[in-house]
């Protein structure tokens, strides 16, 4: 009776073993993978003022942008906040919406975000360069109020509205623009300013 009480607790013991071994294997499995993506830190975007920003979006909270969540990355506006550089940008490859005014750049290159749209940078006094390169899908860029002189727009087919006022402009070249409906130059001195590409442009205050 003593023995096969022994062996039968034996046998309990065992069982209850190895259950907890397969729970404690079970739980290693089911833990989460790091997300896989790219990470917002100082390598990626190296200015600690959009780092910031970026972490403040939904997409970015974790500190990580998967492929999916740069897909979904649509827009992003930092107007007025301190910024000085935007390098990492070219990042958000699928941006469509851009609205950096009252920023603190000196120069932008967008010429990788080539899904873009609208791209606003007004009172950003301190920007010199700005370059688009091949935009297929831009429609509006504001630059007033910059210290810009120079904007190739050449590329740009669907552009429609141009704001350009208060900057030093002193020429640019629509040709390749014929969908221009809107083009100010307040307080610009452009002499000839040669409109004959764009038959449905007209002048806004």
């Amino acid at each position: 009776m003593k023995k096969s009480l022994f062996w039968a607790l034996a046998l309990m013991v065992s069982i209850t073993a190895c259950k907890g071994g397969k729970t404690e294997n079970a739980a290693d499995t089911e833990k989460e993978e790091p997300a896989v993506g790219l990470a917002i830190d100082e390598k990626s975007f190296p200015d600690a003022e959009l780092r910031a920003e970026l972490l403040r979006t939904p997409a970015g909270e974790d500190g990580i942008l998967t492929d999916k969540e740069i897909e979904d990355f649509h827009s992003l506006d930092v107007t007025f906040k301190p910024i000085k550089d935007f390098t990492g940008i070219e990042h958000l490859s699928n941006l469509r919406w851009l609205y950096a005014n009252n920023t603190y750049i000196n120069s932008l290159d967008l010429s990788k975000n080539t899904k873009l749209k609208e791209v606003f940078v007004v009172g950003v006094y301190g920007l010199t360069s700005l370059i688009l390169g091949n935009q297929p899908n831009l429609e509006v860029v504001n630059i007033s109020g910059s210290s810009i002189s120079s904007l190739d727009v050449t590329q740009c087919p669907k552009l429609e509205k141009l704001y350009m006022s208060d900057t030093p402009i002193g020429a640019i070249d629509l040709s390749g623009c014929p969908e221009l409906t809107e083009i100010s130059c307040e307080a610009v001195l452009m002499p000839g300013l040669d409109l004959s590409a764009c038959p449905k442009a007209g002048f806004v205050d």
